[in-house]
């Protein structure tokens, strides 16, 4: 489809929604309005819409606020029964690529495939002219995860014009940044982790733990009887991850259940790749901006860590001039390019 010039990027996550109005002009997006908007703890919850119609609601008010009149829109989604395969096959033409993954989608995911929607991305192609293969992302995105956001779209009177995934919104973004050297991106939203290892245009891993900060806020609510909403503030206002003298038994806990699942993907990157070491570590999303997060990750994976730095490819032509990194608005920037046929 082609797609106008302008449109709405949104990523809904389980206690904020993220929206930018913008445009992709070649390797370039310029974000023209952006904002997050704040969600009532059970309106969403991993992943799944659990009240259309107050969502409609928030959603429609902050477009309001916002000036907001656009219809066609993307969306970038997080579901937990989404699954993704990296697969290699034959370096085909699309259709012929396409007929292949048809005929063979059940070997790859152990499911009903009925009640799912397959997508595929072609990350690279290599071997000689002779022996060329094609490593290809393969994803399968439930029904249900597809209609619930074809239902909100019809309550709030847009039009979808793309539906793009996590990982394929974190590699699209990723490629637009261009980093020269072998590098890990871990990208942490409320309901989802995605650790990405690449350099430049070569993607050497990517992962999704369904694991992010709603966690957090979880154990923190459990640990201190507090509200969702004040565990919510205490995590970004409060808490200081590299201060030892901060017991947060139970935070501290998830944190190591995601830095071990992160150094078993490091450990596994290293047993197939000796040549290109990870160089840094980069951290991004609603998670980065924990306090003292980017020195916990560094102690533990003993790889140098630090945030995100200035967003290559991005034109800020907000009026306020927003601070659209501060906003973590990687996922919705990616999903501009979204790419999964």
């Amino acid at each position: 489809m082609l797609r106008p010039h302008k449109h709405l990027s949104i990523h809904i996550g389980r206690d904020k929604i993220k929206v930018a109005y913008l445009s992709k002009q070649k390797d370039k997006v310029i974000i023209h309005k952006a904002f997050e908007v704040p969600l009532a703890e059970g309106a969403v919850r991993e992943g799944i819409i659990l009240d259309k119609l107050s969502l409609a609601q928030t959603m429609q008010e902050a477009f309001t606020q916002h000036g907001i009149k656009a219809k066609d829109t993307i969306f970038s989604v997080y579901h937990p029964r989404m699954i993704t395969r990296e697969v290699e096959l034959p370096a085909l033409n699309k259709a012929k690529l396409e007929k292949i993954i048809e005929i063979s989608k059940q070997d790859y995911f152990p499911v009903d495939i009925s009640q799912y929607l397959i997508g595929h991305r072609v990350m690279e192609v290599e071997g000689g002219k002779d022996n060329k293969h094609a490593k290809v992302l393969l994803v399968a995105i439930p029904d249900e995860a597809m209609n619930q956001y074809v239902e909100l779209a019809k309550l709030l009177d847009l039009v979808i014009i793309g539906l793009d995934y996590q990982e394929n919104s974190i590699l699209n973004f990723l490629h637009l940044q261009s980093f020269l050297t072998m590098h890990m991106l871990i990208h942490i939203e409320s309901e989802a982790t995605t650790v990405t290892i690449m350099t430049g245009e070569e993607v050497a891993f990517i992962k999704t733990i369904p694991f992010g900060t709603a966690t957090f806020v979880e154990s923190l609510q459990s640990e201190y009887a507090l509200t969702y909403e004040a565990a919510q503030q205490m995590l970004y206002e409060k808490v200081d991850l590299s201060n030892k003298n901060q017991e947060l038994l139970e935070l501290r806990r998830d944190m190591d259940y995601m830095l071990n699942s992160i150094a078993t993907y490091i450990k596994y990157y290293n047993s197939k790749e000796n040549t290109h070491p990870i160089k840094e570590i980069y951290l991004s999303g609603t998670g980065s901006a924990v306090k003292g997060i980017a020195q916990v990750v560094e102690s533990t994976l003993d790889i140098l860590t630090q945030q995100l730095p200035p967003l290559h490819g991005v034109v800020n032509k907000t009026k306020d001039h927003t601070d659209v990194l501060a906003l973590g608005l990687e996922m919705v920037i990616g999903a501009a390019f979204a790419n999964i046929n």
